[in-house]
């Protein structure tokens, strides 16, 4: 098949979308690097024969270098780590203009994400998955650290990142409950000893429909005792524009959804002994939006009418503390840390009294409040073994104490009277359609061992436990008409178990490894507020019920993969192949009536494929190619939900695809220069069941779509780099989630076209 039916069957909106001439440039563009891919074995073969120092130089002049990781709670090259695990370095996310999560999500295979919530897509509601196992409700089926830290999933700015770490499968028995699909860790760069050094970071940029925004960055290491304390300490500030624009009058208003983000971490590294280190740090981070940013679909493209305005609000303080001893048995390790989380904002439900009680667009309204606040206070102590024996091993405890409070109000003021002065009775509850006061706690508590066996200096076999305990509750006081009248329910449960792993990994040669796994994951079940029946009197929860039990869910998870250096380090190719069952599974789903149905919905499964190739084919060449796909649907029925046997699962893309080129050259003396490009396609994605469906298109699905960036710079020895870059060249309208709540039909997309200039200074 030629590679133009490839394209146009797998990416479908290139066709039409994009230009002609530019169709040829990335059809051209892929031709070459696979032709790179595939002539350069005999090239490097013969570079083998060159002298080492050669080859250190070639080496040595490529973009990225070696990327040491810590996935195994121990340092370990990437290369000699056996783990599905994408490891995106500092280097490679700053060439791909990357702030956040969204901006270096496309380079991960088997990554799947939405960013719409049952209460309507604020911040906060990113929905990330990995090997098709979507959280559609519960907890994530993802775990997230920074550092050592886990916490729910949220998106701190990664300026001054070592690198975000990306582990695939579960990772249960050393990352805990939520972490049944893998783990994404975000390491940040260490306090340095040795000496002073800055850098700052400043964009400017300009985004298609909307403005101008700019980011500023500023980092300062500086020892404090000489050899034994220096402190990091990072910085940041941002505007982006917006870009949609409210129609409606008398309140029109342009670039209606503008997003300010500050925020900074502190950091101490001090190393009284050679043996002792200590890592105090906090960080914060806030980010308001004027408005949430969705569009109106069917409008001229990113228009709004908004009858008040919706403001958004995140803020994020995590203080943390780790240690280490190295102790003659091994390295004594110790994390403790705090978070302080809260989301505030506000839903436009101004149009709810005329689609339920018929009333004219004057009656009294006006906006839900929506608030949501998580505290979590957690502690890990593990001791860890060293040396180069034939035994390594780890043993460790966990403790986990978060507490979270979710509010809603929708009251306006008034209405009552006004339907009483049209129909002679006012409302049952007054002026209260919906108030919600939920109250929630979950306590875990976890112990855990891994243990590596080199039976021969090629061949390991490793298993790990844990052993785990949880405690969850509820309380919840509800009331308004649309709750179907006061409830104060408070549930609790409790359960305990296990999950394993066994790995073997077998060192074909020097060079290459291959590895398998049987693994276990895992989630507690929770207890949740159920959709009011009426309204909706097509909801799976009978009349009566206003809170649900929601039980554990269980994974099964078998692997098989494989990690391969060649050309003398000039290529890598590792690849993985998946299995998965899935018992119990926990689901939700947007009913007609707004509010949301949750489940256990039986069983299912996903397999699939992750294959990731880099190359340096020449001296300042770096080729990437990355590429997953994933088949995950139901094996039984889920009525409730209107799924049936062979559904695909809801919230998960099938294909994705990332190609990344970067080309560096010397200019003249002391200057360098480099360009580069980064293509990312993920592909199609439900919302719902086929039984289940809305009827209406963009609520069901979203269709794959594609983005592509483009950056290029010049590097002075002052340590001065100036960069020009373009993000979603191709200005693509994508559908990341869609809403309609007694409103117009709305969807949330990723930001347009914008283009800008970057400045580092280093001092």
């Amino acid at each position: 098949m030629k590679i133009e039916n490839i394209l146009d069957r797998k990416i479908p909106e290139l066709k039409g979308s994009v230009s002609s001439k530019f169709k040829k440039f990335l059809l051209g563009a892929v031709s070459i690097a696979g032709l790179c891919l595939m002539t350069f074995v005999p090239v490097a073969n013969s570079a083998e024969e060159d002298s080492a120092d050669e080859l250190k130089d070639g080496l040595e002049n490529s973009i990225f270098d070696e990327i040491v990781v810590t996935a195994t709670k121990r340092a370990t090259n990437l290369q000699d780590t056996a783990l599905s695990i994408t490891a995106v370095g500092e280097q490679q996310m700053e060439m791909m203009s990357a702030i956040d999560f969204v901006d270096y999500v496309g380079a991960i295979p088997g990554i799947s994400y939405t960013s719409i919530g049952a209460t309507g897509g604020q911040l906060g509601d990113r929905n990330v998955s990995l090997r098709g196992l979507a959280a559609t409700s519960g907890a994530p089926t993802v775990g997230f650290y920074i550092d050592e830290t886990p916490l729910s999933f949220t998106e701190p700015k990664v300026f001054d990142v070592s690198r975000v770490e990306v582990l695939r499968g579960p990772q249960g028995t050393l990352y805990g409950a939520s972490s049944m699909g893998g783990t994404i860790r975000v390491i940040t760069n260490a306090p340095d000893l040795s000496g002073f050094e800055g850098k700052a970071d400043v964009t400017y940029s300009n985004t298609r429909f909307g403005g101008n925004n700019h980011n500023i960055n500023l980092m300062v290491n500086m020892p404090l005792v000489e050899e034994k304390m220096a402190i990091r300490m990072v910085g940041f500030t941002g505007h982006e524009e917006g870009y949609v624009d409210n129609v409606f009058t008398p309140r029109a208003q342009e670039n209606y959804n503008d997003e300010d983000s500050v925020g900074g971490r502190i950091s101490i590294l001090y190393q009284p002994t050679e043996n002792v280190t200590f890592r105090p740090a906090i960080s914060y981070q806030k980010v308001k939006l004027e408005n949430d940013g969705r569009f109106e679909v069917g409008r001229p493209r990113f228009q709004i009418e908004s009858l008040l305005p919706t403001p958004n609000s995140e803020r994020l303080i995590l203080y943390s503390l780790d240690g280490t001893i190295d102790l003659s048995i091994g390295t004594l390790t110790s994390n403790t840390s705090y978070l302080d989380y809260d989301r505030n904002g506000k839903l436009d439900l101004t149009q709810l009294p005329t689609a339920v009680f018929g009333l004219p667009p004057t009656a009294p309204n006006e906006n839900m409040t929506d608030q949501f606040g998580r505290t979590r206070f957690t502690q890990e102590l593990r001791l860890t073994s060293t040396g180069e024996g034939r035994l390594q091993w780890l043993i460790g405890g966990f403790y986990s104490n978060q507490r979270g409070r979710f509010v809603q109000d929708y009251s306006p003021d008034g209405l009552s009277d006004f339907i009483e002065d049209l129909a002679g009775s006012g409302l049952p509850f007054g002026d209260d359609l919906f108030t919600l006061d939920e109250k929630s706690f979950n306590r875990q508590v976890a112990f855990f061992a891994d243990a590596t066996y080199s039976i021969t200096d090629r061949f390991s076999i490793e298993a790990g436990t844990r052993w785990f305990n949880y405690n969850v509750g509820v309380h919840r006081i509800a009331s308004g008409l649309l709750n179907g009248g006061p409830e104060d329910v408070t549930r609790e449960s409790e359960d305990s178990g296990f999950t394993s792993l066994v790995k073997a990994s077998f060192d074909v040669s020097e060079d290459f490894m291959v590895f398998a796994s049987v693994s276990q994951g895992y989630r507690p079940g929770f207890a949740t507020g159920a959709p009011p029946n009426p309204p909706c009197v097509t909801s799976p929860v009978p009349a009566g019920v206003t809170i649900q039990e929601i039980d554990p869910d269980k994974l099964l998870a078998f692997e098989i993969g494989e990690k391969a250096t060649l050309a003398g380090g000039r290529l890598t190719v590792n690849g993985s192949i998946y299995y998965n069952e899935w018992t119990d599974v926990q689901q939700e789903q947007l009913l007609a009536c707004g509010f949301t149905a949750r489940t256990n919905g039986g069983k299912a499964s996903s397999r699939g494929f992750e294959l990731e190739i880099s190359a340096r084919p020449v001296d300042g060449l770096l080729l990437t190619a990355a590429a997953s796909y994933v088949d995950a649907h139901l094996d039984g029925d889920v009525a409730t939900l209107g799924g049936s046997v062979g559904d695909t699962l809801i919230g998960t893309n099938d294909w994705q695809i990332y190609l990344d080129a970067t080309y560096k050259f010397a200019v003249s003396d002391g200057v360098e220069a480099y360009m580069h490009a980064d293509f990312i396609y993920l592909g199609d994605m439900n919302f719902t069941y086929p039984n289940g469906s809305n009827g209406i298109p963009a609520l069901d699905r979203r269709d794959g779509y594609h983005q592509l960036g483009l950056r290029a710079g010049v590097m002075m020895e002052d340590d001065l780099e100036i960069a020009i870059f373009a993000t979603n060249v191709t200005d693509q309208v994508v559908n990341l989630g869609s809403w309609s709540f007694f409103s117009p039909l709305s969807q949330y997309t990723v930001r347009p076209r914008t283009i800008g200039l970057n400045v580092k200074k280093g001092f």
